[in-house]
């Protein structure tokens, strides 16, 4: 039953990751990162990320160092605070203004405290 809960969150973490490369409202890497840490769980979908790509340059760090390269760290925390700001923007709610400064707070202090390779 646990390994097929985490394959089916590894698939949804992938599609939301996968959604995030294609709309600049969403963060990409935390969402491709997720799926990798469930994938372990299945080596078909962990295959699957690897031999792609677009999605392995994401997570290839990851697996081992846990070390990004310095275009996709700083490129990956841009894209966190671009996405925050369009949505801070088209929102009027207090609630919701807070809860997106802490996110992208807490995901600059995740990205920054990263190795670099």
């Amino acid at each position: 039953m646990k390994h097929l809960v985490f394959v089916i969150l590894a698939w949804f973490f992938l599609l939301l990751g996968i959604i995030g490369i294609l709309l600049p409202v969403m963060p990409t890497t935390p969402f491709l990162l997720a799926a990798l840490y469930f994938a372990v769980e299945s080596p078909r979908v962990q295959k699957f990320i690897n031999s792609n790509p677009i999605l392995k340059k994401y997570v290839e760090g990851f697996q081992g160092k846990r070390a990004l390269s310095p275009k996709i760290k700083y490129a990956s925390l841009a894209m966190v605070w671009i996405s925050l700001s369009i949505s801070f923007y088209f929102t009027d709610s207090t609630i919701t203004h807070i809860a997106l400064l802490l996110v992208g707070i807490i995901l600059s202090i995740y990205f920054l405290h990263l190795k670099i390779r």
